[in-house]
């Protein structure tokens, strides 16, 4: 009955401290999750989990604490960095000069005017296994996040999967100070896989309405083109020349977790930590590449003209007609493949077409057309409907549905009966204005 009344007691008195605090300032609240540990005056819940941390030794390998829950301790790991931290060809402290109204062009992130990009939190899990599923589970959590000159990479960890719950409370803590997630692959996978763990243990999940952007989409759509693939560990060497030494590979991290799991030695687990490290503080660096390269402020290293038809191709599809053309323009001033030349002439066509600049688009279809390579029939067809319909010069119009089918690949049987009957009927135009 005393431990009922004591455990009652704390509840009331966990409640008049939340209500006390509900008006605490973000920077409060972070510097209390900063000094978070499991110590003090505080009723300390499963006691006995210090007998097997003893043997578990994590504190000796993995600078960190546990932190008190009441599904038992969580250990915290913590690196910090100054904000002049180097991180291969960046700093961390030239995330502040990122613009968050490019962030909302690039990846849809859209954070409220009184909330500053400075209070995002980055997030990496570390997982169980790698397709996902409800058997999966988060058993690390990796959270960066900028604190007065400093950042700081905060990783929640469970030496047992029952306590799971009480990194998910933690985790909670992280978010509602954050004013915005940004995350690699986040939207598909970690979110995804942290949304079902607090699905599942009867939660609300905290990252509905929360702004995130995943950083793997905005940089597909910027570098696929120049680098062989869009992993982050392939961006920190392609992008920011960071390059790790002796990491854990990512496919063999739940392996590791479980011989950890069946062993009790924490020393496999050392490595899968800086692991996860360097995964938070390289999105840092991959936002503010991605940032300044999609506004042609930075290049990337050896970056070619292919990187400059994305560019083009990004700012199109918001509307930027103008920046799109400027990029298409200078596409062409270095050397591209005759395809991939045609399809940037292409574009530039289609985009003076919407403007009626026909002078440029007609120049540009009769280039398309004299670029060798594969055949495209879109010159031809749009130079025909320009002469017929804009110029009203039937026999051009017919000359350039001629050619179209002489150059025709014999197996395009529908394309040829419409090159057909569009002769046909330019044939009867020209006929009657005779």
């Amino acid at each position: 009955m005393s431990d009922i009344r004591r455990q009652l007691e704390h509840l009331k008195s966990a409640a008049g401290s939340a209500d006390s605090g509900a008006s605490t300032s973000v920077k409060e609240k972070l510097n209390r999750l900063y000094n978070r540990t499991s110590t003090g005056s505080r009723q300390k819940f499963f006691a006995e989990e210090q007998v097997v941390r003893d043997r578990k030794r994590l504190e000796e390998l993995v600078a960190g604490e546990y932190v008190n829950t009441h599904f038992g301790d969580i250990f915290r790991a913590r690196t910090t960095y100054d904000v002049a931290y180097e991180h291969g060809n960046t700093t961390l402290e030239s995330f502040r000069e990122v613009n968050p109204v490019h962030l909302e062009q690039l990846g849809n992130l859209r954070i409220p005017p009184e909330q500053p990009l400075s209070r995002a939190l980055f997030l990496d899990t570390e997982a169980s296994g790698l397709s996902g599923g409800t058997g999966t589970y988060a058993f690390m959590v990796g959270l960066g996040y900028f604190l007065d000159e400093q950042f700081i990479v905060d990783q929640l960890f469970v030496d047992s999967y029952v306590k799971e719950e009480g990194m998910l409370d933690l985790l909670r803590d992280y978010l509602e100070c954050a004013s915005a997630l940004i995350t690699f692959n986040g939207k598909s996978f970690d979110v995804n896989l942290l949304e079902t763990r607090f699905l599942l243990h009867g939660q609300e999940s905290p990252f509905e309405n929360m702004p995130h952007l995943d950083l793997l989409h905005p940089c597909r759509n910027l570098w696929n083109l120049d680098l062989e693939n869009c992993r982050l560990q392939t961006l920190e060497r392609e992008i920011l020349h960071f390059y790790r030494e002796g990491d854990t590979p990512g496919e063999e991290i739940p392996g590791i977790y479980f011989d950890f799991l069946h062993t009790g030695d924490p020393t496999g687990m050392a490595p899968v930590f800086e692991h996860n490290v360097h995964d938070i503080v390289s999105m840092v660096g991959v936002t503010m590449m991605l940032e300044q390269n999609y506004q042609g402020v930075r290049s990337i290293p050896g970056e070619s003209g292919l990187t400059m038809f994305s560019r083009g191709k990004m700012h199109e599809r918001l509307g930027e007609v103008q920046t799109a053309l400027e990029c298409y323009h200078a596409t062409l001033e270095v050397d591209l493949s005759p395809n991939r030349r045609g399809q940037v002439l292409s574009r530039m066509a289609g985009l003076y077409k919407k403007r009626e600049q026909w002078t440029e688009a007609v120049g540009l279809w009769e280039r398309q057309v004299n670029t060798p390579g594969v055949f495209r029939l879109e010159p031809y067809e749009e130079l025909a409907k320009y002469y017929e319909h804009q110029a009203r010069d039937y026999e051009q119009a017919i000359g350039w549905v001629a050619a179209a089918l002489a150059e025709l690949p014999v197996h395009r049987d529908d394309d040829q009966a419409s090159l057909e009957y569009r002769l046909e009927r330019l044939y009867r135009k020209a006929e009657k204005n005779r």
